[in-house]
């Protein structure tokens, strides 16, 4: 699979979550799946959604609002 680089002009939303058990969540708004250069993919789809995104130039850290829809099957 070749890797999707994202244009340097487009601002990208990217979420890392690392939970204490399990495997990590990687999730990303761009129109398609975007891979970094150490082979983790960020995924796009559907189920969630970023409502949100807030930073400052200051020492506190940046702030994202996500939506989830989570389905159990």
């Amino acid at each position: 699979m070749k890797p999707a680089v994202a244009d340097y002009a487009t601002r990208v939303l990217c979420l890392r979550i690392v939970p204490k058990s399990g495997a990590n969540i990687q999730l990303t708004h761009y129109p398609r799946n975007l891979t970094m250069s150490n082979g983790e993919v960020y995924q796009t789809g559907s189920g969630y959604d970023f409502t949100g995104y807030s930073a400052s130039a200051g020492f506190s850290p940046s702030m994202v609002d996500l939506e989830l829809s989570l389905i159990h099957i």
